[in-house]
């Protein structure tokens, strides 16, 4: 499933959860991304997902290899989720 906004895969891929609606589970994420992640994370999983920068201008911005950046949004995917779980 694509995400119709930036073309781009979706952030999570974890099955929805029938005990919270919508909302609650948007807020949850929000509270993981400002509290569980790094500040370079945060900067750049915001910029990638939510400011549709690609991951070649990030690496740009930043003075880094495009993997790196790859890397680093993964990571930031990998926290996201374990805090998630719970």
């Amino acid at each position: 499933m694509k995400n119709p906004i930036y073309n781009k895969p979706p952030i999570i891929d974890i099955p929805r959860n029938k005990f919270f609606p919508p909302e609650v589970q948007l807020q949850r994420l929000r509270a993981v991304v400002e509290g569980e992640l790094t500040d370079r994370q945060r900067e750049i999983f915001e910029s990638y997902y939510y400011e549709g920068k690609t991951m070649q201008e990030l690496a740009e911005l930043y003075g880094v290899n495009k993997s790196s950046i790859h890397t680093t949004i993964y990571r930031a995917i990998r926290r996201i989720e374990r805090c998630l779980k719970y």
